[in-house]
Formats: structure tokens, sequence, C-alpha cells
């Protein structure tokens, strides 16, 4: 069932805090002898969770579950400008595993697996006064829903990743130019 799939999933994350806080321990150690494990502990990607701290750790859960409940309030969003509702326990219930799946690498952004799962976990939970008269049916409602949902997050995403790179590009070449003054000035001494 979902919650077992839940339940999987923060057991694997305490597994992997548990991994990298033990790294240098004698049990690790003895795993090293495998060829996976051992380019995971060397490889440079991976040394920022060699040197998180708990705190870190906890910091990221923290992160991850304000951003899961933004997910989920802005896709009830979505759904209320098609008149209709999901149970919040539904979407807390569902909506970390859909982002998850979103991941996996099958296809650009996940769009059409997020989708696929969207339509699967909520067309009999949905509820709306649409379905009676016949106008909509839960999965295209869904699955619009979905797609409207998709394309605001990805329009936000372009507007923030446009502003933080106009202001650390900024910052990135004020120094350099700053540097190459320096130097210039350094040169005519």
């Amino acid at each position: 069932s979902v919650l077992s799939i839940l339940f999987v999933l923060y057991a694997s994350y305490v597994l992997f805090i548990l991994f990298w806080k033990n790294c240098d321990g004698p049990l690790i150690s003895k795993l090293k002898r495998f060829k996976l494990i051992r380019w995971i502990l060397e490889h440079n990607m991976f040394v920022v969770f060699r040197e998180a701290t708990l705190k870190d750790f906890v910091e990221l859960v923290l992160y991850r579950v304000v951003l899961t409940f933004a997910a989920m309030g802005a896709f009830n969003l979505a759904l209320f400008a098609f008149q209709a509702r999901l149970d919040w326990a539904d979407l807390y219930l569902y909506t970390p595993i859909i982002m998850l799946a979103s991941l996996i690498p099958i296809t650009p952004s996940g769009l059409g697996t997020v989708q696929f799962m969207t339509i699967e976990f909520f067309k009999n939970r949905v509820q709306s006064q649409l379905f009676a008269s016949g106008a909509i049916t839960p999965e295209a409602l869904l699955l619009t829903a979905s797609l409207a949902w998709f394309l605001a997050n990805q329009v936000l995403k372009v507007i923030f990743g446009s502003v933080c790179l106009s202001l650390s590009s900024r910052k990135m070449f004020s120094e350099r130019i700053q540097e190459s003054g320096v130097r210039s000035q350094n040169k005519k001494l």
C-alpha cells in the first residue's frame, strides 16, 4: 500500500543519513571493497553529504516539508480553478511519492510521469460538482489541473532562476572587474 511505500521512503532517508554519518566507521570500511561504495565515498560530488552535520540533514527535511506543502497548496489551487478539491490528507500522502517519481529520468522534468501518477492516485478521491453533470471526467480534470500546475511551476522556476542568475553573475563579474583593476594598478607600480 501507499503507506508502506511512504514508510520505506522515510526509512531509506534515515539509512542514508546513517551511512554518511558513519562513513569512516568500521562497518562502512568493510563495504569499501565494493567498487560502487568506494566510488561513492571517494567521489567529489558526494563531499557535501560526507561533511554535513546532523543539523544539516534535519534542515534538509524541514525545507523539503515546506516545499511539499507548497506543492500541495499549488496543486489544490489549480484544482480550485476547475471547481474541484482534494482532501489535504490525500495530498499529503501521495504528493511526496509523485514528487519522488518526477525525479526518475524517464521524461523531461517528469512531464507525463507526474500526470499519470496524479490521475492514478487521485481519480477516485477528487471531488467536483462537474462530475455529476457529466461535463468532465475526473481523469480529464486531473490531467488538465496537473498540466496547469506543471506549467505554472516551470514558469516560476524560470523567473526565480533568471533572478538568481542575474544577481550572482552581476556579483561574479563585479569581483572580476575589481580584481583586474587591482592587477593593472600593480603593473603600473
